[in-house]
């Protein structure tokens, strides 16, 4: 609203609203005058003294209304307040109340979007809660149970404290690097203190006044092979002195992530939990130490390490403890929850070894000690974990009703959890922390390239993924990148967890910079007009969207560059592909002295960083969209849009969306919509070979009443006739060059035939195909035809014990028995992955073999032998080159390439795998004797350990797979 200064003394004044409103305008100290609904319904304001200036606003209830995904986390999320526990439920804009000793729900209060802190102190009248959504501190009044005030307070409030005194507040604002010092009786900022960057973690002395703020993303010094940052710059944790609103000092690099801050009783401990990284190694590799969970004691006056502990490896551990955030002092005890192990652990808070851990779920980070108990909140399954008498007493109480579509909670969840394998020790959040970055360079491919973890959002319009662009879209991400966690996912793990990547969205209009409403400021206005011309930055990052979504031959930074979007790129904390610019302007100068502009003067380039700060998702816009513009379709093919925020679900504004033919005339078709995405599916097949637009005009909505920028039109021709189709079961084999360990990359001279079971149903225009790679993990996607030439969706293969994507799949058909459908096909293909690009790789599709067929003798890229042996068991041989797995199987069974995966298919009678894979096992092997350097691995494929009698007359297959990945195999019908 607007001020009175600003409008000649004049002052809104609520004239109608609700009966049952409560709440009335608030001046604001700031000049800017603030209403904050805690009722549905119409509400009018007039500017008094101005006759017949009015405006009208529709209050709705949140319940309901489709999910918007900022992905925000919680901080201290929950509190008692005047004998409840009250719980910020950060997914849904609610306050649950708790009876602190049963967990039974005592009511429900509704506050503003995202709220993920609450605090209060005893004699206060109203309790404090972060509303990171609405960069507000809400004040609800505890004797009514209402949202009374919002008080502005800057860009993101990740966390709040309040004085001991009540009086004051301090909340973290994420994107500014400030910590917001708040009056509450005035309901006035009275002042921010700069920090380090993402600020979050806080501890408050008990007289008041120091306030410990810890950087939640600050990274660390070290970005090997591409140099070392000056120390000074890692100011990990801010001492403030509250009275002065100064800093006291700063404690530098200590660690890489910060999530929880506590001081000790007599206040002379800071006590920290934090993950430490060495980033030289390989993340993926087990035995080093690229992830330490740690709870460090520093000397609160210098900050200097009195004690650590890493969790997982210290030897009072039980097991892993991944990713620690909140702190708490309870029974003599230290607390930590740890967020992706759903647990909360109880330590020595001298010597910080582990001496209890008790389950609690739903990925906990704040943890409360209070009334003789310990609570734990977990806020992605909306529970809260009670631990009492040391832990031997654990309750769970539930805080509400979750908001997100169940498979974007599933994705959450599972990108937030601990991976498996070589991963047991750190989860996607790690280094993608929050969606965001962790801010560290590193090597998660084979090779070494080595490269800063990127910030997720708006997935679904930026494809390709990655800064190599190594993944074609969110979905096969979401099935390719498990592999890095060592998680080797089920069909509802991948499929939640592509929900749940396409969910993410980047940050709302408002922030710290931009006018109050979210619109730009008078220099970002300038800057606005120089990222347009002279700076010539819309070549790669052409708006609303920020990228032109190109994958660049050389970037800014040497190598294959994906052009990322410059959207809400204020918050990365560090910027460029190798983390070379620690802040945004560098990264502009960076950027402009690639390009050889050096037509900006200083001035200038201070106004397109500051658009650039500037720069959120204010913009109602097609983000992407199926089949992509000036694509070949299916003839029967729904067309879904996808939209940058949810649509205004009204039927009017829906039908505004057409499909028109080549001539403008309207096909029939309906049209829905759900949240971001609408539905266009023609009544009846269109016709082959021909040109089709869809119409989205300037005046249909969003749900928060926005327009399109302009009229939107999407044009694409739907595929030739088909003179063949795919139907039925086929095996999908692709030649997959060896990887060589030594020589750091894949060797083309040699192959191993990778084969998936496909299983095809024919379409107008093609196929729709589903891939089992498993018997709980299947990949559907379409293939599509014309005339004998098939063009697959890009699809992931297998590649070791990871996945990696594929495109440009095309083959030609070939029908041997004349009935129309394909028989067999042969093509070519490019498999990508975090360090692999392999071109032009063979391919075939062929009907699958019969399970009872027996095609005795050799096969294979290694030379696998077979002689009797001692009490007529079978010798198997392959020369010498060292194995990492044998398998003896039916012949119809599919083997894994790499470690972690297993046979599926067919029968296993016997497998075992190398005990230490850098020495691997030799051969001779005789059948059901464990050579030196093996372990048995037949249970783990579905067999009974040790092996079972071979029986006379059956078809075995016996294979091997060596260090350098290559396959042979010797099949043979036993006879004894």
């Amino acid at each position: 609203m607007a001020d009175r200064d600003g409008c000649g003394g004049l002052a809104w004044k609520l004239t109608s609203s609700p009966s049952d409103n409560a709440n009335e305008v608030v001046a604001g100290a700031d000049g800017i005058a603030r209403f904050t609904p805690h009722v549905s319904g119409k509400y009018t304001f007039a500017l008094d003294g101005e006759e017949g200036t009015t405006e009208t606003l529709q209050a709705i209830s949140a319940e309901g209304l489709p999910f918007h995904n900022l992905n925000y986390f919680a901080g201290q999320s929950v509190a008692v307040v005047n004998g409840e526990l009250w719980v910020a439920n950060v997914h849904a804009p609610t306050l649950s109340r708790l009876d602190p000793t049963t967990l039974k729900a005592r009511g429900s209060i509704d506050v503003g979007a995202w709220p993920v802190a609450v605090a209060w102190q005893k004699g206060m009248t109203h309790a404090v809660v972060a509303q990171r959504g609405g960069d507000t501190l809400g004040l609800v009044d505890i004797e009514s149970g209402r949202i009374v005030d919002a008080i502005w307070v800057g860009d993101e409030p990740s966390n709040v404290v309040v004085s001991p005194d009540g009086k004051t507040a301090y909340a973290t604002l994420s994107t500014e690097n400030a910590v917001a010092i708040v009056d509450l009786d005035q309901r006035a900022v009275k002042g921010r203190v700069p920090t380090g960057t993402d600020p979050r973690a806080m501890a408050l002395t008990q007289d008041g006044a120091t306030l410990y703020v810890a950087s939640y993303r600050s990274g660390q010094t070290d970005r090997y092979p591409y140099g070392t940052d000056p120390v000074e710059e890692e100011r990990d944790i801010t001492a403030i002195d509250t009275q002065a609103a100064s800093v006291k000092t700063h404690f530098l690099d200590v660690g890489g992530m910060i999530q929880g801050l506590l001081l000790s009783e007599d206040e002379k401990r800071l006590f920290v939990s934090t993950t430490r990284n060495d980033v030289r190694v390989l993340m993926t590799d087990p035995a080093k130490e690229s992830f330490k969970h740690m709870v460090l004691a520093l000397d609160a006056g210098t900050g200097k390490e009195l004690a650590a502990a890493d969790l997982t490896r210290q030897p009072s551990s039980k097991g892993f403890a991944v990713t620690l955030h909140g702190l708490a002092l309870a029974g003599g005890k230290l607390w930590v929850a740890a967020e992706s192990s759903d647990l909360a652990l109880a330590l020595d808070p001298t010597t910080l070894e582990e001496t209890a851990r008790v389950e609690a779920k739903g990925r906990p980070r704040a943890i409360l000690s209070a009334e003789g108990a310990l609570f734990v909140h977990g806020a992605q399954e909306m529970t809260v974990t009670r631990v009492a008498d040391g832990g031997m007493n654990v309750t769970t109480g539930e805080t509400g009703t979750d908001p997100r579509p169940e498979l974007v909670a599933r994705g959450q969840r599972t990108f937030t959890g601990a991976g498996q394998n070589h991963g047991l020790n750190f989860a996607c959040n790690t280094c993608h922390a929050d969606g965001l970055s962790d801010t560290l360079v590193w090597k998660a491919g084979p090779t070494e390239k080595r490269e800063a973890s990127r910030p997720q959002f708006w997935l679904e319009g930026t494809g390709a993924i990655g800064w190599n662009g190594y993944v074609s879209s969110v979905r096969n991400f979401a099935l390719a990148g498990n592999g890095t966690v060592g998680v080797k996912p089920t069909t509802d793990q991948f499929q939640g967890m592509a929900a749940y990547l396409s969910s993410l969205m980047p940050p709302p209009a408002a922030n710290g910079k931009t006018l109050r409403d979210g619109a730009l400021s008078e220099a970002a206005l300038r800057g606005k007009t120089l990222y347009e011309t002279k700076a010539t930055c819309t070549g790669c990052h052409a708006m609303p969207l920020g990228t032109n979504r190109q994958l660049l031959a050389e970037g800014i930074t040497p190598g294959d560059t994906d052009v990322p979007s410059l959207v809400g790129a204020y918050r990365h904390g560090v910027w460029l592909k190798h983390g070379d610019a620690r802040d945004l302007r560098t990264a502009v100068t960076m950027v402009l002295d690639y390009l050889g502009n050096t037509s900006l003067s200083a001035g200038e380039i201070d106004d397109l960083t500051r658009y650039l700060e500037e720069l959120t998702a204010r913009d109602f816009f097609l983000l992407a969209s199926e089949p992509e513009a000036k694509a070949t379709a299916h003839v029967d093919q729904p067309i879904r849009l996808t939209f940058s925020y949810p649509i205004f679900e009204d039927a009017q504004n829906i039908g505004r969306i057409r499909l028109v033919d080549a001539q403008g005339a309207t096909v029939a078709a309906k049209v829905t919509a759900e949240g971001r995405h609408v539905t266009v599916t023609p009544e009846s097949a269109l016709a082959p070979d021909s040109a089709y637009t869809v119409v989205i005009p300037r005046e249909f909505e969003s749900l928060g009443e926005q327009r399109m920028g302009g009229e939107t039109r999407l044009g694409f021709q739907t595929a030739k006739p088909a003179a063949l189709t795919l139907d039925g079961a086929y095996d999908w084999i692709v030649d997959m060059p060896v990887f060589n360990p030594g020589g750091g990359g894949f060797d083309p001279s040699m192959t191993v035939p990778v084969s998936m079971s496909m299983t095809a149903t024919k379409t107008a225009s093609g196929a729709k195909f589903v891939v089992d790679y498993a018997p709980d993990l299947a990949f559907d996607a379409m293939a599509l035809v014309e005339g004998k030439d098939a063009r697959l969706a890009p699809t992931p293969v297998p590649v070791g014990n990871n996945f990696a994507d594929s495109r440009g799949i095309t083959a030609v058909l070939t029908d041997d028995d004349g009935d129309g459908v394909a028989d067999r096909a042969e093509g070519t293909m490019t498999v990508t992955g975090p360090g692999i690009l392999l071109e032009n790789l063979t391919f075939r599709l062929e009907r699958p073999k019969s399970p009872d067929a027996c095609e005795e003798g050799a096969s294979g890229a290694v030379a696998v032998t077979l002689t009797p042996g001692p009490n007529g068991l079978p010798v198997m041989d392959w020369g010498d080159a060292a194995a990492i797995s044998v398998y003896v199987t039916s012949p119809s069974a599919k083997l894994p390439l790499g470690p972690g995966q297993t046979v599926t298919e067919g029968e296993t009678y016997w497998a075992i795998q190398y005990e230490d894979f850098a020495s691997g096992f030799l051969g001779p092997v005789t059948y059901s004797v464990l050579p030196s350097g093996a372990v048995d691995i037949t249970e783990a494929n579905g067999g009974t350990a040790g092996g079972v009698p071979l029986v006379a007359d059956t078809c075995y297959k016996f294979s091997v797979v060596t260090k350098s990945f290559q396959m042979g195999h010797y099949v043979v019908r036993w006879k004894q």
